[in-house]
């Protein structure tokens, strides 16, 4: 198992090409750009299930020719630029610091110094969800020969954008211990959902229909994060804008399709999961300390809401079990 994180800082030019061999395969001309006295790599790698997250800095830049490999490599700028380029054919990430994916042919990369994002997700996977939304176009494009360029201003480019900084945080906060699978699970969903929608040719429409209706999918995604987060306290602010919306219109949304607000899902979650432990009665369990490890600190609240929702006090349920 590869470290949490796994953590490069270099001024060795052939260590820094190991790590972009790990990026890209079939890499087979590397050349540093700049004063070699100035060289530095900084990054921290972080390996979830579906996705490789890599966020660094390099001081003056680099220029490689590679081949495709298993995975879709995708460059998210935050400061300086890229450039890929296929035959004549060139994706750059320009003034915007628009996002660029690496093609399914030979190509190279070009950089003067940067600091940002590199993604990568097995190109499989992500054929396979693209197919089920029949985004066929977009297969089309990640199949090909060309590079491609994300438009990272757009509704649905900054939505991700802001997704990408808070999936990021959240495992970062972690520290060196890898975060639960469940947590890494539903952040990589909101991530993988992002993407997709980033992909699509019609994505910038869609968010920003999303923006007035939230739909399912971003419901969805709201809900992943709460479950993920049941033990802790969370914002509606927050989750809101991780998906690039307001407050009041992923109320909406939830209304719409759940029938409740925000607070009331996550609260019927975490009475769930109380009564799931209640109902194991295992060895030294309590109602306090499922009311504690479910994310309620008043217990006195745990018990009204947990009579409202099961039509028994939670020392009945806990009895039963014994």
């Amino acid at each position: 198992m590869s470290p949490w994180p796994d953590i490069l800082d270099t001024r060795d030019p052939d260590v820094a090409f190991r790590h972009l061999s790990g990026c890209y395969v079939g890499v087979d001309n590397y050349d540093v750009v700049g004063k070699a006295g100035d060289f530095r790599l900084n990054r921290r790698k972080m390996a979830l299930d579906r996705f490789i997250m890599v966020r660094g800095r390099l001081r003056t830049g680099y220029r490689l020719r590679a081949q495709p490999g298993d995975h879709l490599v995708t460059m998210i700028p935050e400061s300086g630029g890229v450039a890929m380029k296929a035959g004549r054919r060139v994706a750059e990430s320009g003034r915007r610091g628009d996002g660029v994916v690496a093609p399914r042919d030979r190509f190279s990369v070009e950089t003067h110094g940067m600091r940002g994002y590199t993604l990568l997700v097995g190109h499989d996977h992500v054929v396979r969800r693209l197919e089920e939304f029949d985004e066929q176009e977009s297969i089309n494009a990640v199949n090909g020969a060309a590079p491609l360029s994300l438009d990272l201003s757009s509704p649905v480019g900054m939505r991700f954008r802001s997704a990408l900084n808070f999936v990021w945080g959240q495992l970062a906060s972690s520290g060196m211990v890898r975060p639960p699978d469940l947590l890494v699970a539903a952040l990589e969903e909101v991530l993988l959902n992002g993407f997709m929608l980033l992909l699509s040719p019609d994505g910038k429409s869609r968010g920003d229909q999303t923006v007035a209706d939230p739909g399912r999918r971003l419901v969805h995604e709201a809900c992943e994060i709460m479950r993920s987060r049941i033990e802790e306290p969370v914002r509606t602010g927050e989750i809101a804008s991780t998906l690039g919306i307001s407050a009041r219109h992923l109320q909406a949304g939830f209304r719409r399709h759940v029938g409740k607000t925000p607070q009331a899902f996550l609260t019927d979650c975490r009475l769930d999961l109380a009564r799931r432990k209640l109902e194991q009665g295992g060895p030294g369990q309590s109602v306090t300390a499922a009311a504690l490890e479910c994310g309620f600190s008043n217990l006195g609240e745990f018990a009204r809401k947990y009579r409202q929702r099961f039509d028994e006090n939670p020392s009945e349920t806990l009895r039963r079990a014994r």
